[in-house]
C-alpha cells in the first residue's frame, strides 16, 4: 500500500471517479462547519470535530464515508451500514448520483453533536 503525505495527494492519485466523489464528499465535510479539521490518517482522509468524526475511505471502486459514532445513529438513519463493526457505520457511493448532501450533512451535524457530549 502506498503512503501519502497529504490528502490532496492521496486523493489526487484515484482514478477520476474516485477522485471526483472523494472530492465532493471532502466539501460536503468541510462546509458543514469551519471547525471541522482534515488529515491523513491509518492513510486516508480523516476529519475531526471535538474528536474522531468521519473519514473517506476507497474499497473496490466504491467510496465510503464512515462516521465514528454512527452505530448510536443507525436507527434515525437507516441508510448507515454497520457491517462487521463495533462503532463505525458507513455510506457507500458508486457513482456522483447517489450523493445526497442534505442527508450527509444531517449524519455529520447529529455525529457533531454526539461529540460534543
Amino acid at each position: 500500500m502506498e503512503k501519502y503525505i497529504t490528502v490532496d495527494n492521496y486523493i489526487l492519485s484515484q482514478d477520476d471517479l474516485t477522485r471526483q466523489l472523494m472530492f465532493l464528499l471532502r466539501e460536503i465535510i468541510l462546509s458543514t462547519t469551519h471547525e471541522i479539521t482534515e488529515r491523513l490518517s491509518f492513510n486516508c482522509p480523516f476529519y475531526n470535530y471535538k474528536g474522531m468524526l468521519c473519514y473517506i475511505s476507497i474499497e473496490k471502486k466504491t467510496v465510503y464515508i464512515g462516521f465514528c459514532r454512527g452505530v448510536l445513529l443507525k436507527e434515525k438513519y437507516p441508510i448507515l451500514e454497520i457491517k462487521n463493526r463495533k462503532q463505525i457505520a458507513s455510506i457507500s457511493y458508486k457513482n456522483m448520483e447517489e450523493v445526497d448532501i442534505d442527508l450527509i450533512q444531517n449524519i455529520l451535524k447529529d455525529s457533531m453533536r454526539l461529540n460534543e457530549k
